[in-house]
């Protein structure tokens, strides 16, 4: 893939040997971390996704307001090195989960904004041999400085990434939620590692998605637009009741109204409405101003007429 370095982290020289320890270290701790089998609880946490830039975080934020967990605290990315600025309050994305999609992407020889196929998605698959892989890559190669070797160690020796029911368990309940906009690229994917978990897609108005999402990369067009909401669009139709649209700019415009209607879909009771609007900041809400192809407009169409904040 043309470039791929360059969305890894940076680690230069004194950060690559410390890397490598630690993936040492890596490799030395799971000699003695057992392979405990998951139990029989049905952990369904919401899933949050959504084109990069799209509303996802602010949409994470108001769950976590109404009483939603993100998981520990801790495996959480926070707000710092290169990627400060695009999230300052921090980003409510799950390490363990969001390097499972980065690896995948590795692997098929893509990107978040240069996603595999369809076909490619719904073949993939975590063998054995893929828990050190993916540490490896994980450690040495992207080298995420938005958390700590530290905690990379702890959880990646403490939980194999090839049966992530375990992690899952240990750290999450039905009250709880996952930001990770890979999912909806990748969705085949993970809706066979969340059979049960509704899927909120946020999605904004095509033009306004696409330049706020050419702040993270040049490359973000239509296609890639429709390649995070098409197979969204399509379960939905053939009446997949897990998948939820949200509208990013009904949800500014109407902050209150959309508030009712989410605590109500979601049976979220006695919050103040009013209190959780201030989290809510008033983004950037353009009106079309540029031809977009017919199929990314029925596109965009179908997901504001099915979604449940509707003004």
């Amino acid at each position: 893939m043309t470039g791929k370095q360059k969305r890894y982290g940076n680690s230069g020289f004194p950060w690559h040997q410390i890397n490598w320890f630690t993936y040492i270290l890596y490799r030395f701790m799971c000699l003695f971390s057992g392979s405990k089998r998951p139990s029989d609880k049905n952990i369904k946490p919401l899933l949050i996704t959504g084109l990069f830039r799209s509303g996802t975080t602010i949409t994470a934020r108001l769950f976590n307001e109404m009483g939603y967990s993100a998981g520990p605290d801790e495996d959480l990315l926070k707000a710092r090195g290169e990627r400060k600025t695009l999230n300052p309050e921090g980003f409510l994305e799950n390490y363990f989960f969001m390097d499972i999609s980065t690896y995948l992407f590795h692997k098929s020889a893509s990107w978040g904004d240069i996603p595999p196929g369809i076909d490619n998605i719904e073949r993939m698959e975590l063998q054995n041999n893929d828990r050190h892989e993916l540490a490896k890559f994980s450690i040495i190669r992207l080298h995420d400085d938005r958390i700590s070797n530290l905690q990379k160690l702890k959880i990646l020796a403490g939980y194999n990434v090839c049966e992530p029911a375990r992690y899952l368990e240990a750290n999450f309940s039905d009250r709880s939620f996952i930001k990770n906009p890979h999912f909806a690229v990748l969705f085949p994917y993970f809706k066979k590692l969340f059979p049960a978990s509704k899927v909120v897609f946020v999605f904004r108005e095509p033009e306004a998605a696409v330049n706020s999402a050419k702040k993270v990369s040049p490359a973000a067009n239509y296609d890639l637009y429709n390649s995070y909401y098409e197979t969204a669009v399509k379960e939905h139709k053939a009446g997949n009741k897990n998948i939820i649209f949200l509208s990013y700019e009904n949800l500014v415009k109407d902050k209150v109204g959309s508030l009712k209607k989410i605590t109500e879909h979601f049976k979220i009771q006695n919050w103040d409405i009013d209190k959780l609007a201030k989290y809510i900041h008033a983004g950037s809400v353009t009106e079309k101003k540029s031809d977009i192809p017919e199929k990314i407009t029925n596109l965009y169409a179908y997901m504001l007429l099915n979604c449940i904040n509707k003004i």
